[in-house]
């Protein structure tokens, strides 16, 4: 994605064989990308920030929100649709301010295509079918087919036992059934 940012004029979004969008990677960015995500170090890592993260989204005048926390950083994101001017105005007020914040460098991200790329396909959720791999499957696989062959043996060998009393003189006649798949209706009347 990140060639095709760089080298290419026009980028086309293709999902399941057919055309979401098509544009130049500003405009995608601009259409479909949410907001810039502002990464800020954190000076103490055993300290709560939540005072802080409070103030700076009350003392900010843009329209900006935590969405991320770990140990190490904190992670904002803006609207990309925030005008200029007003950013401007932020960074020079968070940059003054960024000691008492207790917070070291940070960095701004725009919208990958990516990022675009994954919320304008259509998420599927696709099933792998269950089993048990590697060699205690394929083992398992295996004598699960013995076992298949081994009563499919037994019955055959049933069968031929009934049909052969049968045909020995017994007073019983066997008079197979039809039975329609399904109903449960396997047996012989005896």
């Amino acid at each position: 994605m990140d060639e095709a940012d760089i080298l290419s004029d026009r980028i086309a979004i293709l999902s399941e064989g057919r055309l979401i969008s098509l544009g130049s990677s500003v405009f995608l960015k601009n259409k479909f990308g949410e907001a810039f995500q502002i990464f800020a170090c954190k000076k103490e890592r055993s300290m709560d920030y939540t005072s802080i993260i409070t103030r700076i989204t009350t003392e900010a005048m843009i329209p900006i929100r935590l969405t991320d926390q770990t140990e190490e950083e904190l992670v904002f994101s803006v609207p990309i649709t925030t005008d200029s001017h007003k950013l401007e105005k932020f960074f020079t007020s968070f940059d003054s301010k960024r000691d008492s914040y207790l917070l070291g460098e940070y960095g701004i991200s725009a919208p990958t295509l990516q990022e675009i790329f994954v919320r304008l396909s259509p998420q599927r959720e696709y099933i792998v079918p269950r089993r048990k791999a590697g060699i205690l499957g394929k083992l398992k696989r295996t004598f699960q087919g013995i076992q298949v062959d081994t009563d499919q043996q037994q019955l055959m060998n049933t069968h031929a036992t009934v049909y052969g009393a049968a045909s020995a003189g017994s007073s019983r006649e066997v008079i197979p059934i039809a039975y329609e798949e399904g109903t449960g209706l396997n047996d012989s009347i005896i």
